[in-house]
């Protein structure tokens, strides 16, 4: 009776874990960031880097407080060459869709997806593991008055 008991047990303990990781898995959404194919009046995408910290912002006052759309990497590390092989083995997202994924983000508060941009370098490509960021409400800006003495 102890044997089935600590079976039956065990089981359940198998079955809860199988079932949080199947949770876990995440699908990978890929972009293909071409900004050299774009003329730079047209361009929405700022791309910008602070140390390691790359920025990939999407300038479309389209998240929530009417604030862009902020994908970053943190890491060298992700960054890598890729090639053409591996680029046609994928399929990528258009940018209405990746706007569209991004705002739902925001609504569910779910991190359900791995992001990669696809950037061409010459006659080469990389890709470049992003992370989508939190939409943050914007500071209020402060008004100062100057208040002058009054004279007697």
């Amino acid at each position: 009776m102890r044997h089935l008991i600590f079976m039956l047990f065990g089981y359940l303990i198998f079955n809860t874990q199988v079932s949080k990781a199947q949770d876990n898995e995440r699908s990978n959404i890929y972009y293909f960031l071409d900004t050299a194919a774009v003329p730079i009046k047209d361009r929405i995408f700022d791309l910008y880097s602070y140390g390691y910290t790359k920025n990939f912002n999407i300038l479309c006052r389209c998240y929530p407080w009417n604030t862009n759309v902020n994908f970053f990497s943190i890491n060298p590390k992700d960054t890598r060459p890729f090639t053409l092989q591996e680029f046609n083995e994928i399929k990528t997202v258009s940018l209405p869709d990746l706007i569209d994924i991004a705002i739902q983000y925001a609504k569910d508060r779910i991190y359900k997806y791995n992001f990669y941009f696809i950037e061409p370098v010459s006659d080469k490509m990389k890709i470049t593991k992003v992370i989508l960021a939190w939409p943050t409400k914007p500071r209020t800006h402060s008004t100062i008055i100057e208040i002058k003495p009054i004279k007697n």
